[in-house]
């Protein structure tokens, strides 16, 4: 290759933006038309947060300079101030974000790998107390008193009963 075209090669790697804020318009420019809509805003926004965030607190926003050091401390920052849903969420964002960067030979390696994200606490489902059982009753008992019917006779016009699993079985056929 000729002197000259080493030099203008370089020039031209040089131009290319690999600042996060620029580099989300050709993410969202590149997957368009792969990914639903709603993901694509998500992943947008969740790119612009880390941009911001980083821009505020004098980290690079270059994606060759942004360290896993960094990512940590902006998921920090969100479940600070959100749920662990939300912070997970964000991090598959940028999780995506930086595979592409990589493939796109922006970045040797993502600073996200061997990263996981923030953990989702099970929630255990909630129960009744005796408090909402007795609410439970008194309810039946006013919906009675007001509509002379209970609930469990919505059942009787179609033939069925809430005893037997009302609704079951083949509509042609009689239960034995």
């Amino acid at each position: 290759m000729a002197p000259e075209a080493a030099v203008a090669t370089s020039s031209v790697a040089q131009s290319i933006p690999t600042d996060i804020r620029v580099l989300v318009d050709d993410f969202e420019r590149e997957h368009r038309n792969s990914l639903a809509r709603a993901s694509l805003d998500t992943y947008g926004r969740s790119i612009r947060q880390l941009g911001a965030f980083l821009a505020d607190r004098g980290m690079p926003t270059a994606v060759e300079n942004i360290t896993r050091e960094h990512i940590e401390a902006w998921i920090e920052s969100i479940l600070a101030r959100w749920t662990p849903g939300t912070a997970s969420n964000r991090f598959r964002s940028i999780q995506r974000f930086f595979k592409w960067a990589e493939a796109e030979g922006l970045v040797k390696v993502s600073p996200m790998i061997r990263m996981k994200p923030p953990r989702i606490p099970q929630a255990p489902p909630p129960v009744m107390n005796d408090e909402h059982v007795r609410a439970t009753g008194s309810m039946r008992s006013s919906w009675k008193a007001t509509t002379g019917s209970r609930p469990s006779s919505w059942f009787l016009p179609t033939g069925g009963s809430p005893s037997k699993g009302a609704g079951r079985g083949h509509p042609g056929r009689r239960s034995p």
